[in-house]
């Protein structure tokens, strides 16, 4: 059943392929439940909403830089455990009106 055997003359042969490489993945996304949120509204002293104020929020996951929208509103800071957040309103980046 068997012809014979098989023979192979070299000095050096590789078997290099997809075995003998790492596989390398992306990352995937953060999928952790957070159960602690917090958003904020910035406003005026007579209660207006304040659009595209910038600020930063600083937490224990990093910073987030942006600027609030059109109904003073800011992006929602989610974090898996309770974490103290420092809100800073960036006047001083206000571009002049006049």
């Amino acid at each position: 059943a068997c012809p014979g055997s098989l023979t192979v003359k070299a000095g050096n042969h590789g078997w290099h392929g997809a075995s003998s490489q790492a596989a390398e993945l992306e990352k995937l996304p953060d999928s952790r439940v957070k159960l602690f949120d917090e958003a904020f509204q910035i406003k005026d002293p007579q209660g207006n909403a304040l659009d595209a104020m910038p600020f930063k929020i600083s937490s224990g996951d990093g910073v987030d830089r942006s600027s609030s929208e059109a109904d003073g509103k800011t992006m929602r800071v989610s974090t898996e455990n309770v974490d103290r957040l420092k809100f800073e309103l960036r006047w001083h980046e206000l571009e002049s009106k006049t």
